[in-house]
């Protein structure tokens, strides 16, 4: 299970919409992931914010599914909250600069991640 990532990191929100949506449709929620990411000197946090709509009016000839939400971008590691930049951060820390990855870690304990 992951754990939450800390609320006192920096949030940049990006928000995706699914394709094909029109009047027929109405907003009825949205689906969040958190990913971990790094510039230099800096972790923060990237919100992919995805809504999610359901079509007002169904017609009985409709085959497209009722309920529409925009697919996650592609990740190198599915099902983790650790982004590109975080993953290039510790391979480059680990085969250019020799820290080993419980060296890393205690640093990223030290920040509150």
């Amino acid at each position: 299970v992951r754990l939450p990532l800390p609320e006192e990191l920096r949030r940049e929100e990006e928000v995706i919409e699914p394709d094909g949506i029109n009047d027929n449709w109405v907003r009825i929620g949205e689906e969040v992931t958190e990913i971990l990411e790094h510039k230099p000197g800096e972790l923060y946090v990237r919100r992919i914010i995805r809504h999610k709509y359901a079509v007002k009016q169904a017609s009985q000839e409709q085959e497209e599914p009722a309920v529409r939400v925009a697919a996650l971008p592609p990740l190198p590691l599915p099902r983790s909250n650790a982004g590109p930049s975080l993953l290039a951060e510790l391979l480059i820390n680990k085969y250019e600069y020799h820290l080993p990855f419980h060296r890393q870690i205690k640093m990223l304990k030290q920040t509150g991640v």
